[in-house]
């Protein structure tokens, strides 16, 4: 068995290091939320989530300064090893989440369902982090982000701080350490304005819709959350899509079909216009 590189020892020992601290971030919002007495519900779900993320784009900024300073001789295996690293932390990152959130046996088939339905979105969205960083970091120390030097670009010799300038730059893929993940995370006015008109929609029907008292709520506080992240100032579309997820599920197992089946197919509709569709 080959032995693995000093390369992919380092970054394996980064990503170790950013797995302890992502689980230890889920698990404390956890906590708080039973502490609380609210475990279960969408916003513990959301938090959870928020913390994976923070703790993954922190790992990944690590990972990136560590690749600028060290100024390796063979730059694109680098990036390949970064990258196959990466995708295993994220991988780890979505066990991590579906721990933290489900838990219980997996035997549980309500558990087991909402597992499922949650894992795609959550999946696309730690795997677009991770391309969106590893371009900018091709950036950096390839002068641009295919799998050839350029002639022009940033020099082979940039250092962390200009790394952080790129990805903090306007026209950068990827903000580390700020709310959003992309240009192409921004949630544009016109779809802003049909995920108003859609929420408008459903709880003007949402007595209509045969949903029992619990799952009424659920609704509820999943619309709610919508709406305070289009008031927000930098809304972000994983929390909306992983809204509209739960609300399309609800709304595709309500009783009144005739009612319910064209709004769950606007939420569709919607998340794939923000990318998570």
């Amino acid at each position: 068995m080959e032995s693995a590189s000093y390369e992919e020892r380092k970054l394996e020992a980064l990503a170790e290091e950013g797995m302890r601290r992502i689980v230890k971030g889920a698990s404390a919002v956890r906590d708080q939320f039973i502490k609380a007495g609210q475990s279960g519900g969408s916003r513990q779900r959301i938090y959870i989530l928020q913390a994976i993320e923070d703790g993954l784009r922190e790992t990944l900024e690590r990972m990136a300064r560590w690749m600028i300073d060290a100024k390796l001789a063979e730059r694109q295996e680098a990036l390949q090893t970064m990258r196959v690293v990466a995708q295993r932390l994220a991988n780890r990152s979505i066990d991590a989440y579906a721990a933290t959130l489900f838990g219980g046996p997996a035997s549980d088939p309500a558990a087991m369902s909402r597992r499922l339905q949650e894992m795609p979105p959550v999946s696309a969205r730690l795997m677009e982090m991770i391309d969106l960083t590893i371009d900018d970091v091709a950036h950096v120390i390839l002068g641009h982000a295919g799998h050839s030097p350029a002639t022009s670009g940033p020099s082979v010799n940039a250092t962390g701080e200009q790394l952080s300038i790129l990805m903090n730059s306007p026209g950068s893929n990827v903000q580390l350490g700020r709310d959003n993940l992309s240009q192409n995370s921004v949630i544009q006015a016109t779809v802003a304005a049909d995920l108003r008109t859609f929420v408008a929609s459903v709880e003007e029907q949402a007595s209509r819709l045969g949903l029992d008292e619990s799952r009424h709520a659920e609704l509820v506080a999943e619309l709610e959350t919508i709406k305070a992240q289009l008031n927000s100032p930098r809304p972000k579309p994983g929390i909306v899509s992983a809204c509209l997820s739960t609300v399309k599920n609800i709304l595709e197992a309500a009783t009144a079909q005739l009612v319910a089946n064209p709004l769950a197919q606007t939420a569709q509709e919607v998340m794939r216009a923000i990318g998570f569709g």
